[in-house]
């Protein structure tokens, strides 16, 4: 059946909302903000106790969005930069920004509304401008200006539709203070009707009263970390490289934190629509937690895909990985990629497609990740005995000989025990080993919240799979903390001069090895890519 399909027809473009009424903030003039920072709370990334949190679900839409006909771009040089969705208001915001040897640049917006399939608003304004966020009444429009190179993404204007044009009422630089990247506004989300949050590039969360572009408070991450806000908007997850925790919007501070196993660069952060897990991806190492306790419950990395930035998660089991990329948390596999979209934007479990072409319309629609026939495919590759190269009863290889001769054994007797667990037979002519290595130790400095700057020797504990000469699959640990608990009579040097004398052997007894592995075929999975299977998202349905 056509996903896509409804009695109504999808291309049949409606005119300006007569029911949209004037911007709620008031004034008819556009005021421009100066942030004062000097008398803003500083949050700090601290917490009390152990973790504890209740995250409630995605609220959904209640609706199946309807497919909505987008007009034609006016040349070859228009581009669709974002789209930005209310879920409560069941209207999407498409923004095209304009340019060309022709042109100094100008942008065009579509409002849509998702539960009639019609448009109901198209605007033009100069500048180039992308909408990052779409408030709660379905009107007023969060932009941020967008320009090529660091620190041009730097302001926020909110643009109200009226007719082909649009009224500007609020306009800020939120981190003025910052220099260069570190301007850059690269995440937005409205908290209610009255307060909004944002980062930078800087790793600097701020939340935001929406009338008057006043901060209230802040706190810092890491440069380049993405934080995620949960289905019921009650809470931020952020993650500063060595710590990830939990922010509540309604306290206003941090209830619920933890060390990450091992140090990760620009982490970006994902709740599932249940609310029950949380998800990071740094550098193509994806992790998931239980929000509930703070649980590690995976760790693990995707040869062959290229997955650092955008991050998703429209199931408990299923992450997408910069827009395209579906895995299987669960099992651990590759299993789909969604090609053809111009622009996406994830709604709890829809899919929100923006595609067009500069020579034919647009069109803006929706599906549910993962969909049945990703699903389908799943349950048939579990049962491939030739699409993986380690499963519950696979042959292997283990080689320790990495690891320092005094706690070789040691290590031995715990992976064997791991894999014997599996079913697995340890023997020296398996086509797969399993390799335990130890490096280091290396110097580095690190340096702790309000504590200053320590040196200490980094030993780095790895283990891999390695299929033909290739990794199929690896795991590591540092065994300098991420966050030190200080018992009586310690001190932060002490702790530390400890944890620098030896690599942390007892990770191979906490590891957790994969249930499944596919085969590290320098770029190609069995179906010609490297993942299971693959569609193009298509006005008229996947194909």
């Amino acid at each position: 059946a056509n996903p896509f399909k409804d009695s109504d027809n999808p291309f049949e473009a409606g005119g300006d909302d007569p029911g949209m009424k004037k911007d709620s903030a008031g004034s008819n003039e556009e005021r421009t903000v100066t942030v004062n920072w000097d008398e803003v709370d500083v949050i700090p990334l601290e917490s009390e106790g152990a973790w504890k949190a209740e995250v409630g679900p995605h609220p959904g839409m209640d609706i199946k969005p309807k497919p909505v006909a987008l007009p034609q771009k006016l040349d070859f040089f228009e581009g669709m930069k974002s789209i930005a969705v209310s879920s409560s208001a069941k209207k999407a915001v498409v923004g095209y920004v304009m340019g060309g040897p022709s042109r100094d640049g100008g942008v065009r917006l579509v409002m849509c509304d998702l539960a009639t399939g019609k448009t109901v608003g198209t605007a033009t304004a100069p500048g180039k401008f992308a909408p990052i966020a779409l408030h709660d009444d379905g009107q007023r429009i969060l932009m941020r200006r967008d320009e090529f190179g660091f620190g041009n993404l730097d302001r926020l204007e909110v643009w109200t539709m009226q007719g082909k044009t649009v009224r500007k009422s609020l306009t800020w630089t939120p981190y003025d203070n910052a220099q260069h990247g570190d301007r850059d506004v690269t995440w937005a989300e409205f908290l209610d009707a009255d307060h909004l949050a944002t980062a930078s590039r800087g790793g600097r969360v701020a939340i935001w009263e929406f009338a008057t572009g006043k901060p209230i408070c802040t706190f810092l991450t890491t440069g380049g970390a993405g934080p995620s806000l949960s289905g019921d908007r009650k809470w931020i997850a952020f993650c500063n490289g060595e710590r990830f925790g939990l922010f509540s919007v309604a306290e206003r501070k941090v209830v619920a934190l933890e060390a990450t196993p091992s140090k990760l660069t620009w982490p970006n952060m994902a709740f599932s629509p249940s609310g029950a897990r949380l998800a990071c991806i740094a550098q193509d190492r994806i992790l998931v937690w239980e929000t509930a306790t703070g649980k590690l419950i995976q760790d693990f990395q995707t040869p062959g895909l290229h997955i650092h930035g955008t991050i998703a998660y429209p199931e408990d089991n299923f992450l997408l990985a910069n827009n395209k990329y579906l895995i299987d948390l669960e099992n651990r596999i590759k299993l789909w990629e969604y090609s053809g979209a111009e622009q996406l934007n994830m709604v709890g479990n829809q899919a929100i497609v923006g595609l067009g072409a500069h020579n034919a319309p647009g069109a803006l629609v929706s599906f549910t990740i993962p969909h049945t026939q990703a699903k389908e495919m799943l349950q048939k590759a579990l049962t491939d005995p030739d699409l993986f190269i380690f499963k519950t009863g696979t042959k292997v290889k283990l080689d320790v000989a990495g690891v320092p001769a005094a706690d070789q054994e040691h290590v031995r007797e715990a992976l064997t025990k791991k894999l014997t667990e599996m079913d697995c037979l340890v023997t020296p002519d398996a086509a797969v080993t399993v390799l335990a290595k130890v490096e280091g130790p290396k110097e580095r400095e690190i340096s702790y919240h309000g504590s200053g700057d320590y040196k200490v020797q980094e030993y780095m504990t790895t283990l891999s799979f390695v299929y033909q000469g290739q990794s199929a699959w690896q795991t590591s640990s540092s065994n300098v903390p991420g966050m030190i608990w200080l018992k009586r009579g310690e001190n932060i040097e002490g702790v530390l001069r400890k944890a620098s004398e030896k690599p942390n052997i007892s990770f191979y007894d906490g590891v957790i090895l994969p249930k499944f592995l596919q085969k590290p075929a320098a770029g190609q999975g069995p179906t010609g890519r490297q993942t299971l299977g693959a569609s193009t998202i298509t006005a008229s349905g996947l194909r």
